[in-house]
């Protein structure tokens, strides 16, 4: 059997953006306030949106969430390089690594964080012992698509 795959490099694109937006966003608030990071319990990426859902009684100020946004945007200005790569041993485990950060993903993501203009953080309370941590794109640079295709 014949079959024709149809990749949609645009819907691609903005899914690497958001995916390593998502990273960086994670990477500022552990060091803004530590100890968040093992706090993840859900995570959601499309091509308008991420985010990433924090289980903690403490709940995230507009101060704390500006302080993060601040600092992922700092990380975008310096232009880092963005690494994936497989694990030594298993060689389906997919690394992904940014200033010095190793996170474990098999996602798509962008090469360098100056792909990215810039992120905005927004936050949601989602109860007793839960935060949300939105993440929009404030906009992409216009050879970044060239990339995907």
């Amino acid at each position: 059997m014949v079959v024709e795959i149809e990749i949609d490099y645009k819907r691609r694109a903005l899914l690497s953006a958001y995916h390593s937006a998502t990273h960086l966003m994670l990477i500022a608030i552990e060091r803004v306030y530590s100890g968040y990071e093992s706090n993840v319990y859900g995570c959601h990426i499309t091509p308008n949106k991420s985010r990433l859902d924090f289980q903690t009684e403490r709940k995230f100020t507009q101060e704390f969430i500006k302080d993060a946004q601040s600092f992922s945007n700092e990380l975008i200005n310096k232009a880092s390089d963005i690494s994936t790569y497989p694990h030594p041993k298993e060689k389906e485990a997919l690394y992904w690594e940014c200033y010095g950060v190793v996170y474990p993903c098999g996602g798509t993501h962008l090469t360098n964080t100056s792909q990215l203009k810039g992120i905005k953080l927004k936050r949601k309370n989602l109860g007793k012992s839960g935060q949300r941590v939105i993440v929009e794109i404030n906009g992409i640079n216009s050879d970044f698509f060239k990339l995907y295709h």
